[in-house]
């Protein structure tokens, strides 16, 4: 067990960067008066530990994310990417999109998530931010080692690492 790999977790600044890159998403701010009714008691994070919040709309992006295009240099991606308009009304990305939440501590690490759609893939990436800091087995156990790594492949799988040179 010992020949795991370590994976550091991602700092905010790349999360935010990776999210408007490479996902295409917007970017949402928590005073945001057309968010408010999808900040749900006992759903989304408490607001003092919301750290970042996205509208995913692209819809080659979600397609990746729900596993019906498996890679970035499918045409399918590709064509869909090129049609895809930019939209700036947080309603409409909201309305059209999915939202993603994340939760930070105190040390400003990712902690959590709030997804109000189902996308796998999605969980795979926040999974692979959060990182694997410090492989013991007193603090992992053996399962969770799997389950990270198994996202960590899920996320190389799609090609988004390539665009940022991991």
């Amino acid at each position: 067990m010992n020949n795991y790999p370590l994976y550091q977790p991602w700092s905010l600044e790349d999360i935010d960067h990776f999210f408007k890159h490479s996902l295409k998403a917007r970017s949402i701010s928590i005073s945001d008066p057309d968010l408010q009714p999808f900040l749900i008691v006992d759903e989304t994070p408490n607001k003092e530990k919301i750290g970042l919040i996205y509208g995913i709309y692209d819809e080659a992006v979600v397609h990746l994310l729900n596993g019906r295009i498996a890679h970035i240099n499918e045409m399918e991606y590709v064509l869909l990417s090129q049609k895809q308009k930019t939209l700036f009304d947080v309603d409409t990305i909201l309305t059209i999109g999915t939202l993603v939440i994340l939760e930070i501590n105190d040390k400003k690490e990712l902690t959590g998530c709030f997804i109000n759609r189902e996308l796998p893939r999605l969980y795979d990436l926040i999974t692979y931010f959060s990182g694997l800091p410090d492989f013991n087995l007193k603090y992992y156990a053996p399962s969770q080692v799997e389950e990270y790594l198994e996202s960590v492949e899920k996320v190389k799988g799609t090609g988004f690492l390539n665009q940022i040179g991991d």
